[in-house]
């Protein structure tokens, strides 16, 4: 189920659309373009996912089942508006409205989930809790904006692919070049040794969750900023810059003092083989990330996703090249180096990328002044 909706994340229409009404060169009514589009993809999906979960599960019809109410999710995630109101700058609205569908799960799950066989009704609170989110956003739109149409459209979905691809297999390369780590160490290690990296990436997946919450709120204002001119746009850059860099820093410097105990906290005695990892990731990954994240968003919203999708792809040769060669060398440690590392690397093409386009003009910014 979770492969089916993979399709509409490679489409990029998230980050695209927000881009294009952010920057005024679409209708605020675009939004509905782009749900009718995510729409036609999810059909798509579903029609050709179904054909192989019934071929695989047609003998075990409580997880077909599941399967099939599962679709509810693809459907959710095709019909999810926050992009639109990110692009308003608007995120407490949709944030609040997942809340609320995933409050509804929670108490669901308390309610209802008594006993193994319950995992089919698990399945339909985990679908209808994002559709919650959905809907209150929907509504809240239609009220405003007096506008819903939804329509089939493949020619057009081609056509608009063509302009987002790049987008689409960035966003899914981001959330899969950091799992390469996690699919080496149980073969090269064994399952313990995976538990110990899982252990101290813990704190480490909480923090990105703000980092990627802060960008999406801040994507609308680095869209606006292109009309800025050069050296004003530069300056908030670097001031942006400066702001992580010294919070992420401090962050890394505080956890890596502290990490022992929080580790202990979080997780109990257990995991205190994971604070080494912890540390290690304290003091290379922290402080590195918002900026590779800021760089690549820079260049998304500028109109320049080719260069971020080479950095990424530099950022997978790395990982590919070094993690079995530090995993070996240095153990469980070795998978965090391997990714610093990647992430130092790609820092640096992306730098070479933003200093690059400020000697480039982009059309679409020309149009949009």
């Amino acid at each position: 189920m979770q492969y089916t909706a993979l399709p509409i994340g490679l489409l990029g229409f998230r980050s695209y659309s927000i881009r294009e009404i952010a920057a005024e060169r679409k209708q605020i009514s675009y939004a509905m373009e782009i749900l009718s589009l995510q729409f036609s993809m999810a059909i798509v999906s579903i029609c050709l996912s179904f054909i192989v979960a019934y071929i695989i599960f047609k003998t075990n019809m409580l997880l077909f089942l599941a399967i099939l109410l599962g679709y509810l999710i693809v459907f959710a995630r095709a019909f999810d508006l926050e992009f639109f109101f990110v692009s308003q700058k608007d995120l407490a609205f949709p944030t609040i409205a997942k809340i609320i569908g995933q409050v509804f799960y929670v108490v669901g799950v308390v309610l209802f989930i008594k006993k193994p066989n319950d995992f089919v009704v698990l399945v339909l609170l985990a679908s209808l809790s994002p559709i919650i989110g959905d809907i209150i956003q929907l509504r809240r739109y239609i009220k405003n904006h007096s506008t819903f149409r939804l329509k089939i459209n493949f020619s057009q979905l081609w056509s608009t692919f063509k302009k987002t691809w790049m987008l689409g297999i960035s966003q899914n390369l981001e959330g899969f070049l950091g799992t390469i780590p996690q699919l080496l160490l149980p073969i090269m290690l064994g399952t313990y040794a995976l538990g110990i990296y899982v252990g101290g990436m813990k704190v480490y997946s909480i923090l990105m969750l703000f980092y990627v919450t802060f960008f999406y709120a801040l994507a609308p204002y680095l869209v606006q900023l292109n009309k800025k001119p050069m050296e004003k746009q530069k300056k908030y850059h670097l001031l942006i810059f400066l702001l992580m860099f010294s919070a992420s820093s401090a962050i890394g410097i505080f956890l890596y003092m502290f990490g022992e105990p929080l580790i202990v906290l979080l997780m109990g005695k257990s995991f205190g083989e994971s604070v080494i990892v912890f540390k290690a990731i304290s003091i290379t990954m922290i402080p590195l990330i918002p900026i590779m994240m800021l760089l690549g968003n820079i260049l998304i919203y500028s109109g320049h996703e080719k260069y971020y999708l080479i950095g990424l792809i530099v950022d997978g040769i790395v990982i590919l090249i070094t993690a079995p060669l530090f995993i070996s060398h240095f153990g469980v440690e070795g998978a965090v180096y391997s990714l610093a590392l990647a992430m130092l690397i790609t820092i640096l093409v992306l730098s070479y990328y933003y200093f690059k386009i400020n000697n480039i003009v982009v059309p679409g910014i020309i149009d949009a002044k």
